[in-house]
């Protein structure tokens, strides 16, 4: 579509489309990935069975040059999705504002700092990439501070903390506000077995993995009843 464009109205273009929700929302976000601006106006005034493609054309670019519209939605190239010129603020696609590439880190609240440790060392075995030394001076304690005496591992290219500040009463449940679980990707089945197998060398209860049709997960806990999983996606 863009190359249509590009051919049939070369240089600095608006795209006017009559409503930019439901069915045309997805016409909104391929614009705008492609560096498009768009402007949604308003419905049209047609009389009964007067539907004319040119003439609604004309009609939305008088609305569009008079800004008889709805915010203009600008391309990322420009000012933001979620800005014209002016600065106004837009709706529908607000959502596709901020590009992601991931998930940076996690940090999971702890009853024991000690005991998760202990599971999380013997389990997942990962490298450690930040914690307090045992010798730290005043300046780096408070440099520090924000372990609140916990640790942070390095989890592929992103990170995995434990804060411990959760009453030592406390458990985790999945039915309240916040985590549902934490899953992990492993290379494939055969990693979920090795994954079982070294579970029971440990003695860590877990489910039987689960076929789920394309994918299968293995379930587990740690010592705050926090759920976890490894999963898996079969190739192919």
């Amino acid at each position: 579509m863009s190359a249509w464009a590009e051919k049939n109205a070369p240089g600095r273009r608006v795209w006017a489309l009559e409503g930019t929700g439901s069915f045309a929302a997805g016409l909104v976000v391929n614009l705008l990935e492609a560096g498009e601006a768009v402007v949604e106006v308003g419905s049209l005034k047609r009389a009964r069975g007067a539907k004319n493609d040119r003439i609604d054309a004309i009609r939305a670019a008088r609305q569009a040059i008079a800004r008889d519209a709805q915010p203009l939605l600008v391309s990322r190239s420009e000012n933001g999705p979620c800005s014209d010129s002016v600065s106004r603020p837009v709706r529908h696609t607000c959502d596709v504002a901020i590009s992601l590439d991931g998930v940076a880190h996690v940090r999971l609240t702890v009853t024991d700092i000690d005991r998760s440790r202990a599971f999380y060392d013997r389990v997942f075995g990962l490298p450690v990439a930040v914690q307090m030394p045992s010798d730290a001076d005043e300046q780096t304690r408070q440099q520090l501070a924000f372990l609140y005496g916990g640790v942070i591992y390095r989890l592929g290219t992103g990170l995995l903390g434990l804060r411990p500040v959760a009453a030592a009463e406390d458990r985790f449940d999945e039915d309240r506000v916040g985590l549902d679980h934490l899953s992990f990707a492993v290379a494939d089945r055969q990693a979920l077995q090795a994954a079982a197998d070294h579970l029971d060398s440990l003695g860590v209860p877990h489910g039987a993995i689960k076929d789920l049709g394309g994918s299968a997960v293995l379930e587990f806990r740690d010592p705050d009843n926090i759920a976890l999983e490894l999963f898996t996606v079969d190739a192919g």
